[in-house]
């Protein structure tokens, strides 16, 4: 939810792998689910592909942000990678520097996050509450909010051997 206002804001569903007349259940579940009883003023569907990009540069032409296959995989966000590819495409114009190395970090985290996505759309919701309320297990918690694991790295690398359902 993005409030314009204290009585306007626009609500976004991601749903994935999905036709565009799939559609209409997963709103009507999402707002159900919570609780969302408020006049709906204006509202469309947008088909959105993203995918990996490579390679980033071709001779002067800089691919960045959506266009550099940025956007995050896993919940579809990505205006942070997307300034820092932006920034690095500057400072390899600026300095000569290899783009593909600059950025070669947020693409290993995309490359992950992927991995993440592919074991989540498989999932069942009895998963997913399983995996939410392990995060408050005294030890798992402590791991994940009061060291340096990362959880994005070490679970995409562990995540590329779950075996994955047939479509």
């Amino acid at each position: 939810m993005c409030p314009f206002n204290e009585k306007r804001a626009a609500l976004a569903l991601v749903v994935t792998e999905v036709s565009e007349k799939e559609v209409d259940p997963y709103w009507e579940l999402f707002l159900f689910s919570e609780n969302i009883k408020y006049n709906i003023i204006e509202e469309f569907t947008l088909n959105h592909s993203s995918g990996h990009v490579y390679p980033h540069k071709i001779d002067n032409i800089y691919f960045a942000g959506n266009s550099g296959g940025v956007i995050d995989p896993f919940l579809g966000f990505g205006a942070m990678s997307s300034v820092i590819m932006g920034v690095m495409a500057g400072r390899s114009i600026a300095t000569g520097k290899d783009y593909e190395k600059l950025i070669s970090n947020i693409v290993k985290s995309n490359i992950r996050l992927h991995e993440f996505r592919k074991v989540f759309d498989m999932s069942s919701n009895t998963a997913y509450d399983v995996l939410m309320s392990s995060i408050g297990v005294p030890g798992i918690k402590h791991l994940l909010y009061y060291t340096p694991f990362n959880v994005v790295k070490t679970g995409g690398f562990i995540m590329k051997y779950i075996p994955k359902k047939k479509k």
